[in-house]
């Protein structure tokens, strides 16, 4: 069941009681829709997303849109339901692109700081610091009794007694007085690291709403397709972010920053550094992202089981046919099953329009006929590149998907996809079962385990193993 619902701007409530909520789920805790983002009331580890999963619903926005998915649950409200029905653009369904909204997140850095030092007064006890008036006064009045100076070691014995009554006093107040500083500066220090705790929080939400709003999973670009989206075809061959594609979801560090100019090894029951001690080894701990390829200036090897990779291109194409306008890319798959690759057939992006065929490559006539005439337009433009001497950005922007290389393995065009794939406007997503099987030109290495779990082995020629997992289509 999915219901969605425009929320106009408004803040929208979300919990299980229905006498101050707006929608009704079967949730423990209270959760407010806000500017396209979801926040949670009762926890600080969802805050500010822009899809959440929680008992049993799948909650994503897009702008002022919430949308709700769930089985076999309830969702009741006296908000109006939005029927998308009427929300293609005009001139629908021509091609059409909207200026583009980038969000842009900066690196930030916070430091913990350390905390004033706490006052312990002397390390000697109250009986070490009278102990030697005692003693003073004791000798004094022994010496009287032996030499006969009764007033005179009297006196001395009164001013002893006076400085001893002062000490006491003086250690008794220092003590509350020190006792009172540490409690305070343990509750200035605690708000202090609460307040720490809430930006560094607060960046990075806005660091995962950037980021996914960069790199959204399948469901929310099915969503956007859904709704008619502006983001469709947002990215131009001119954009840095063109061709960038994500893996999935993998732990990295975060671009916000924490560091704590504490000595681990020097803190002795100290409970405000303990403290700040345990708030930034919380802090560093890795958080999940998309993680992200630009695959414009490298070839994409995918290495694994059929079964998972024709899913994981699937996921691929996805993003790149919903992102890319098919001016600025075309795509030729090259595949022995065509029927696993006939949900392509929707993609405009799949007609070569300078040569008025589908590149959908599945028998030996299509080989013939069609990429005959694919290597034609790189020959002409490796021509073009050696005649003019200077770097030319070729459009289209061709992506070829080789899920079986043996078809091809003796074709002309192979020379051609051998060369430097930046300069002749072209990138290839190579699949094959083993490792040993990718030829030399591919750069950029990604082993799929199965359905969810894979491992960026190689980006551009440098050894990452970032295991992520795959989004689920």
């Amino acid at each position: 069941m999915i219901k969605r619902y425009d929320t106009k701007g408004k803040k929208i409530v979300l919990s299980s009681d229905a006498t101050f909520s707006d929608i009704i789920l079967d949730i423990d805790s209270e959760l407010v829709f806000y500017n396209g983002c979801i926040y949670d009331n009762c926890s600080t580890n969802r805050v500010g997303v822009e899809y959440l999963e929680i008992s049993g619903y799948k909650l994503s926005g897009n702008g002022n849109i919430l949308t709700i998915r769930t089985e076999g649950k309830y969702v009741e409200s006296m908000l109006e339901e939005v029927d998308y029905s009427d929300k293609r653009y005009e001139n629908y369904p021509y091609y059409k692109k909207s200026p583009r909204i980038v969000y842009h997140f900066d690196a930030k850095k916070y430091e913990i700081k350390k905390p004033v030092s706490r006052k312990d007064g002397t390390k000697q006890g109250l009986a070490a610091l009278i102990l030697p008036n005692v003693c003073t006064i004791a000798f004094t009045i022994i010496m009287g009794v032996f030499l006969g100076r009764g007033a005179y070691v009297y006196m001395s014995a009164g001013m002893s007694a006076i400085t001893m009554i002062f000490t006491t006093q003086r250690f008794f107040a220092q003590r509350k007085e020190n006792k009172i500083f540490n409690a305070q500066r343990g509750i200035k220090y605690n708000d202090y690291l609460v307040q720490v705790c809430g930006e560094i929080n607060r960046s990075r939400a806005e660091e995962k709403v950037a980021r996914y709003y960069q790199s959204p999973s399948p469901e929310d670009i099915s969503e956007q397709i859904a709704s008619y989206s502006s983001r469709l075809y947002e990215r131009s061959i001119y954009d840095k972010d063109f061709l960038e594609v994500s893996l999935g979801e993998a732990e990295m560090q975060s671009s916000v920053n924490v560091v704590c100019n504490i000595d681990a090894m020097n803190v002795i029951d100290d409970a405000c550094e303990l403290a700040a001690l345990d708030v930034y080894k919380g802090m560093s701990k890795p958080v999940v992202l998309p993680i992200n390829i630009n695959i414009r200036n490298t070839h994409l090897g995918l290495v694994g089981n059929k079964s998972n990779i024709i899913p994981f291109i699937k996921m691929l194409l996805n993003q790149v046919t919903f992102f890319h306008t098919y001016h600025d890319l075309q795509i030729v798959v090259v595949t022995e099953d065509e029927e696993a690759y006939r949900y392509t057939g929707y993609y405009p992006h799949l007609k070569i329009r300078s040569l008025n065929v589908r590149a959908l490559i599945s028998d030996d006539q299509a080989i013939d006929q069609v990429l005959g005439s694919i290597g034609q337009i790189l020959k002409d433009r490796k021509t073009s590149k050696d005649e003019d001497g200077k770097d030319v950005c070729f459009t289209p922007h061709l992506l070829f998907v080789i899920d079986s290389p043996k078809m091809i393995a003796n074709h002309g065009i192979m020379e051609y996809l051998q060369m430097n794939g930046a300069e002749l406007g072209f990138t290839i997503i190579y699949a094959t079962e083993k490792q040993e099987n990718l030829p030399d030109y591919i750069k950029s290495i990604c082993m799929i385990n199965n359905s969810t779990d894979a491992v960026l082995l190689l980006e551009n020629g440098v050894v990452q193993n970032k295991k992520n997992k795959a989004v689920e289509n």
